[in-house]
């Protein structure tokens, strides 16, 4: 029951991440497909793994999994892992001071706690724009968090 507890706030705190990222994308003027390209492919690749190796009965796999299935989908990998770095970098761009078709510029400089109250509000927000200080904030939220939730779940098992 527990798992399935982790699995839901996982599940709740993945696509709040990724409402965040895109905001954040737009902000520095970027579309949010540079963030969608590479997890459509990772989930491409978790999916091929899946279902053409042992992984039915295991919650991750390893790189191996990926080797096995040969240079395409080391490539898309590869691809996978590029554009997630290119989206980390972008994310140390300054916002836009001017208004882009993503909205106006966000005026506030968030703090710790107004950031994060803001990223459990607005966790299915995909429009609009967040600064680089509400998105390292939620970047250290999210670090404890899953820190408490793996000394957690070390301590039950």
């Amino acid at each position: 029951m527990l798992s399935t507890l982790f699995l839901c706030i996982n599940i709740y705190l993945n696509i709040a991440w990724t409402a965040l990222v895109v905001r954040r994308l737009h902000d520095v003027g970027r579309s949010g497909w540079w963030y969608y390209i590479p997890l459509i492919l990772l989930a491409i690749i978790y999916i091929i793994i899946y279902f053409s190796s042992d992984a039915y009965y295991a919650y991750a796999f390893d790189f191996n999994d990926i080797k096995k299935l040969g240079n395409f989908a080391f490539f898309i990998f590869i691809i996978a892992a590029l554009g997630f770095l290119l989206c980390f970098i972008f994310m140390f761009f300054k916002s836009e001071l001017k208004p882009n078709k993503w909205g106006d510029s966000p005026s506030t400089f968030y703090e710790f706690i107004p950031a994060s109250k803001k990223y459990f509000i607005k966790c299915i927000d995909f429009k609009g724009r967040s600064r680089r200080s509400e998105y390292w904030w939620i970047y250290i939220t999210i670090l404890l968090i899953t820190i408490i939730e793996t000394i957690i779940f070390l301590l039950i098992k």
